[in-house]
């Protein structure tokens, strides 16, 4: 018995020794884009690359038409003189849209994430609002701090957050 467990324990430290190596936690896999807009970026853009830092892309519904959007880290230009675009890609009923939010030299530390919110939407044929369900972008770090977009009137906006209330100020006590 006690034999059978050593050749069973020797046995299993060979697998788990030749097994491929879980990826770290920090570094998740993805899946990797449709063809389509693959495509459609090495049309527009030749050589560009995803960001090496995930998450390189997020995927939502910024325009609310049920399709998945894209928003994305993209790496393009000479090597010594990277930059890196954060990019929008919708699909609506044109095809594709496109719209670079922000552009600057590559940095490692800006993050994407959906923002889920519920607001309120007049419904002019009632006259009653209905809460409906928006994704927004948000992007973190940088040297511009947070920030958030949303889709609105046909283009990306940056929401624009009053900032903390100040609890030393009792001017409004």
């Amino acid at each position: 018995m006690r034999r059978a467990f050593q050749l069973m324990w020797i046995f299993s430290s060979v697998v788990f020794l030749g097994a491929e190596p879980l990826p770290p936690a920090s570094k998740p896999m993805m899946a990797p884009l449709p063809p389509e807009i693959k495509e459609m970026l090495d049309a527009a853009y030749p050589g560009w690359r995803l960001a090496y830092h995930p998450p390189s892309y997020v995927t939502a519904d910024f325009d609310q038409d049920g399709k998945k959007d894209y928003a994305l880290q993209m790496i393009r230009g000479p090597m010594g003189s990277e930059e890196q675009d954060l990019v929008v890609i919708l699909h609506n009923a044109s095809g594709l849209y496109l719209q670079i939010l922000e552009s600057r030299g590559e940095d490692p530390n800006i993050f994407l994430n959906v923002k889920k919110i519920v607001e309120s939407q007049p419904n002019p044929a009632t006259g009653i609002d209905k809460m409906v369900s928006r994704d927004l972008l948000r992007i973190s770090g940088g040297p511009e701090g947070d920030r958030t977009y949303r889709w609105e009137l046909g283009e990306f906006k940056e929401v624009i957050e009053p900032p903390p209330a100040d609890p030393s100020d009792t001017s409004k006590q």
